[in-house]
């Protein structure tokens, strides 16, 4: 039986209340495998910790300095910690968060929690409210709407999207979505991926982390576009937990039809891996490689085959992270990070080099090895957050398959 009470936490600069699984594998319906279920009394997940300074970080590098306040939703608030977390963490902005969730237990402890900061409850919001009830009523009033906004559900977040677009600001609002349901993107449950993102994902890649991402970027993407809205992808993070975004939106039949060339599909041989992409107004199916003798190519999508990263503003939020004083905030935190503003700028999907290595029967090389050599012969190249065994490069696969034979000599 998993004990009623619950723990003081320190995370960022705030404290905080919440239910912990217990270390004796006790917590019956609150875990699976070490993960938080929906069965706990008030949401919480301590795995989630890098994302929330992830969250903290980008809005700080987002506003760096251009407004003294924020307004912020925090919906799925659970515990309130990400919320909190704004309040306590961000220098030099006073942010207003609104804390939403459907249960009353989530509530009472944000509550709880914003005493225990000694934050004072009346110059925040606090809504027993389901998200998208409260988020279409916000979007109705031009004053109510919101700089920021932050979807952490459990699971999909797609249901939630049209009211997050509608409840920013209409000239610039920034988007931060989770998505946990990483067996759905990675295409290991085919039907839920048609019906809940639209797409049909590649099933068994080495790039399934970014694929997963592209997949959550394009759905979002198609559903700003009926809205006339547009979005940019300014970060985007893979982990074993979740698939981080941070988009910046602009309303305007402008905005969103910049949009439209940025959502397509990944083809790829099923034998040679060979893959490229094609906009979706290019309605030409290619069922044989033109690389190796005519084998079965597979079609992945529709997904975002735009930019995940932002150069710029990665380079801002890895800046910030080094000296924003989160003593929790971990050194592979920014490791990521600056992985992220890295493969900026490089291809849709990346090159596994085991994988590759394999299939020329060579060890697999270094992969720093690789990018120098790369980069000797005037390609850009980098490693990638999304893969551990991959890099990004424009250089042509065969330009590749040479500098791994290279270097096995």
């Amino acid at each position: 039986m998993a004990p009623a009470e619950q723990d003081i936490i320190k995370e960022g600069n705030a404290l905080f209340r919440a239910y912990l699984i217990p270390d004796d594998g006790s917590g019956g319906k609150w875990e699976q495998k070490g993960v938080p279920t929906k069965a706990m009394p008030v949401f919480y997940n301590p795995k989630m910790g890098e994302n929330r300074d992830l969250s903290v970080f980008a809005v700080q590098a987002w506003n760096r300095g251009k407004r003294n306040s924020l307004t912020m939703g925090d919906i799925f608030c659970g515990s309130g910690i990400r919320g909190i977390r704004y309040i306590t963490d961000l220098m030099n902005v006073s942010p207003r968060v609104d804390f939403v969730d459907m249960n009353p237990k989530a509530i009472k402890s944000c509550r709880q929690n914003l005493k225990l900061n000694g934050i004072d409850e009346s110059e925040h919001g606090l809504h027993v409210r389901g998200a998208n009830d409260f988020l279409y009523q916000k979007a109705l009033h031009k004053e109510e709407r919101f700089d920021v906004i932050d979807v952490d559900p459990f699971g999909n977040p797609m249901k939630y999207m049209s009211g997050a677009l509608e409840a920013l600001d209409r000239k610039r609002g920034l988007l931060h979505v989770n998505a946990t349901d990483l067996a759905v993107l990675a295409g290991v449950h085919f039907l839920p991926a048609r019906r809940k993102y639209q797409t049909i994902p590649l099933k068994n890649v080495t790039y399934h982390a970014e694929q997963a991402a592209r997949i959550v970027v394009g759905a979002i993407a198609r559903k700003a576009m009926q809205l006339d809205i547009g979005i940019t992808p300014l970060l985007s993070m893979a982990d074993k937990h979740f698939i981080k975004l941070v988009l910046e939106t602009k309303h305007g039949a402008t905005h969103a039809n910049r949009l439209l060339p940025e959502v397509g599909y990944i083809v790829q041989c099923r034998i040679c891996w060979n893959k490229f992409t094609v906009p979706m107004e290019a309605i030409v199916k290619q069922d044989t490689c033109p690389f190796c003798s005519g084998n079965k190519m597979d079609h992945g999508g529709p997904i975002w085959i735009g930019e995940l990263q932002n150069k710029q503003f990665c380079l801002k939020v890895y800046q910030v992270s080094r000296t924003m004083d989160l003593k929790q905030s971990s050194k592979s935190l920014q490791r990521k990070i600056h992985l992220c503003f890295e493969e900026a700028g490089m291809t849709v999907m990346s090159f596994d080099i085991h994988q590759l290595s394999k299939e020329m029967k060579v060890g697999p090389p270094k992969l720093e090895d690789i990018i120098s050599k790369l980069e000797e012969r005037g390609w850009k190249a980098s490693r990638t957050q999304f893969n551990p065994t991959g890099i990004k490069t424009l250089a042509p696969r065969e330009i590749v398959r040479d500098i791994v034979l290279e270097l096995e000599k």
